[in-house]
């Protein structure tokens, strides 16, 4: 129900309307009334009518007139204010008025006298006008409040409001279960309305997760069929995608623990598995086994393969119709009336879910399954509600894809990223080899103007120089296949650092950027690929010399380097151009960049890889001030 005070959603209201206009339409009554109960414990009319026919709008209105006059505040008896026209069942000065009485006694109380209906909420001064007056002129005889509830399973049910009457003659038992009858449909109605709002809460606890955190889509959907069950109260809930192949694979199941246990389902699954002569899983289901196809015609009379042809819920009364034909006929038994009948299952429904293209056509992703034990089976209200919710599922769902395609895509260019500088570290080991295999070859053939001891020296060499040829094949063979790795092996900081200086010493000059070093002693090493780690240092401070020069001023370049706990902690700051505030949260992107030569890929790759060390970098940008860039490593374990 609305909190107090609130007004309930207009499809409620609208059922609490229809419910009193058919009581005096249909059932002849003079007047009827609808009061809900609140969690502060009150009880507010939500609906009034009056037969036309004895009190016209315009007379009521004068009623209304004398008694807002007495009472010195505007009063309505057809629109009844809610939060004025309430009663509440505690306060001692309201324990006279008829719907208290209704609702403590929990049964049918009538009345002779129309004021107990309105007292103590018009005062007593108002008593004349309602009894002398009001009354005679509608002819009411007497009134009857009666209160109605929701049944509760396995409680005793609960009284969620009143219904009022009012009659030119006395109320007979008759009228009172006939009365009884309109009251369970209020407390239908407050029912499907409580269903809705669960189904609302979960839908929008279902969003704040996947806003939080985008997981991976297989706990996306699991978290689906949860929220179904053990937000909106099903047996049980499954959920099937569409692939690309035209199947639609069923991908996450989901039973009320409340009503079987899991002992019993294995026991189940068994029983089909010995069956048909293959395992199969209820709770983990086979994607690759548990699928039906929507063009082919075997497939037709499949529940999930008609919703989706159908463009629209579907449902069903027979459990078998979710399986078939993945399951053979021999197994339609065990289904149908040994499982459905243990699960208490009375309906099943398929609601196929869609997303919207940006060309405006509808997608299909997948079909929600829900499987209900109310007597009746789903209404439409309830498959509207869960049209809705499958609406969430596809936006969820579709946001998870999204995430598992970037992620592919950002590990491919990690991957290649890895590739390119553990192939350009070859290269680099492989010129300096060459450089010494040249100069050894251009000294042998020097041999004969040696000294005897310059000759058994170089002859010496031969056995080192044997050694680097065959660290040249090795690295042949990274170069064949740079995929592979490069060993980590302990490394000190300052020389990778300093390495990365060198490599931007040029711009540095050309651009007379002061530089001002700051470096720790004795600092401990960590464990990296060297040549890797000079190049993420180059990245950073390639990035750090540009927006120095794109200001056009006197440049300055400061690096720290000191112990910080168990890390090294590098910084490397500049007073360039900075980072604009909205592109600050875009720089480690692939493919970002505000260069025109920019690929957009050092910065994303220089992350990936420190990351990878078990370290992280962190950028603090002013616009117009210039960037800060913190590089913390881990110590090396020794």
């Amino acid at each position: 129900m609305p909190t107090a005070g609130a007004e309930p959603s207009n499809s409620l209201q609208t059922a609490f309307h229809q419910i009193v206009r058919d009581i005096v339409d249909i059932l002849d009554y003079t007047g009827a009334m609808i009061a809900t109960y609140e969690p502060d414990q009150s009880l507010p009319v939500r609906a009034f009518y009056v037969n036309p026919t004895i009190a016209s709008t315009a007379q009521i209105r004068e009623w209304e007139a004398t008694v807002s006059k007495l009472m010195q505040r505007q009063v309505s008896i057809i629109e009844p204010d809610p939060s004025f026209a309430r009663v509440y069942v505690t306060a001692n000065e309201h324990q006279t008025n008829l719907s208290v009485k209704a609702f403590l006694s929990r049964e049918p109380v009538v009345a002779d006298d129309l004021y107990t209906l309105f007292g103590p909420v018009l005062p007593s001064s108002v008593e004349p006008i309602v009894n002398r007056l009001i009354q005679p002129f509608v002819g009411v005889k007497q009134i009857v409040a009666v209160p109605f509830f929701i049944d509760m399973p396995g409680q005793e049910p609960e009284i969620v409001g009143n219904l009022f009457a009012g009659k030119r003659d006395k109320i007979s038992e008759l009228d009172i279960r006939i009365l009884s009858a309109f009251g369970r449909q209020a407390a239908a109605a407050i029912e499907l309305e409580r269903h809705r709002q669960r189904v609302l809460q979960v839908a929008h606890q279902l969003t704040i997760q996947m806003q939080a955190r985008i997981i991976r889509e297989d706990d996306v959907l699991q978290q689906i069929v949860e929220g179904v069950v053990n937000g909106l109260g099903y047996v049980g809930a499954m959920v099937s995608t569409f692939e690309n192949d035209g199947s639609l694979s069923l991908r996450a199941t989901y039973i009320s623990p409340q009503i079987v246990t899991e002992a019993q389902i294995r026991t189940w699954e068994e029983r089909i598995s010995h069956l048909i002569g293959r395992s199969v899983s209820i709770l983990e289901p086979d994607p690759s086994f548990a699928r039906v196809f929507i063009a082919e015609a075997k497939y037709q009379n499949n529940l999930s393969v008609e919703s989706v042809r159908r463009g629209r819920a579907v449902t069903s009364d027979e459990l078998f119709t979710l399986f078939t034909p993945v399951l053979p006929m021999i197994a339609r038994p065990v289904i149908n009336h040994i499982v459905q009948p243990a699960l208490g299952i009375r309906q099943l429904v398929a609601v196929p879910f869609y997303l919207e293209g940006n060309d405006g056509q509808w997608e299909i992703l997948g079909n929600l399954f829900a499987a209900t034990e109310k007597a009746g089976g789903f209404s439409s209200e309830e498959i509207e509600l869960l049209q809705a919710f499958g609406r969430q599922a596809a936006a969820t769902l579709n946001n998870a894809r999204l995430y598992r395609r970037a992620k592919e895509q950002q590990e491919v260019a990690t991957v290649f990223g890895k590739m390119a500088f553990s192939a350009s570290a070859a290269v680099h080991e492989l010129r300096n080899r060459i450089g010494s295999v040249r100069m050894h070859l251009y000294m042998m053939q020097q041999y004969p103007n040696l000294t005897p001891e310059q000759q058994k020296e170089l002859l010496n060499l031969n056995k080192e120089l044997l050694v680097q040829l065959q660290d040249t094949l090795h690295l042949l063979d990274r170069l064949h296949e740079p995929w592979q790795p490069a060993d980590q092996a302990p490394t000190y900081i300052l020389p990778c650092l300093q390495e990365a200086l060198y490599k931007v010493s040029t711009h540095v000059a050309a651009y007379q950027i002061e530089l001002q070093e700051e470096y720790s002693d004795d600092l401990p090493p960590i464990s990296t690929v060297p040549v890797m780690l000079t190049e993420a240092f180059k990245i950073v401070l390639d990035n750090s010399i540009d927006a120095i020069i794109e200001r056009k001023q006197p440049g300055k370049l400061q690096l720290r380097v000191y112990p910080d706990g168990l890390f090294i902690h590098i910084i490397i700051q500049d007073n360039g151009t900075g980072i604009r505030p909205e592109n600050l949260a875009n720089i480690f992107a692939m493919k970002w960049s505000t260069k025109t030569r920019g690929m957009g890929f050092g910065l994303f790759w220089a992350r990936d890889y420190l990351e990878g060390l078990g370290g992280r970098i962190e950028i603090q940008s002013q616009w117009g001030s210039g960037t800060t860039v913190h590089i913390l490593l881990p110590v090396a374990n020794t």
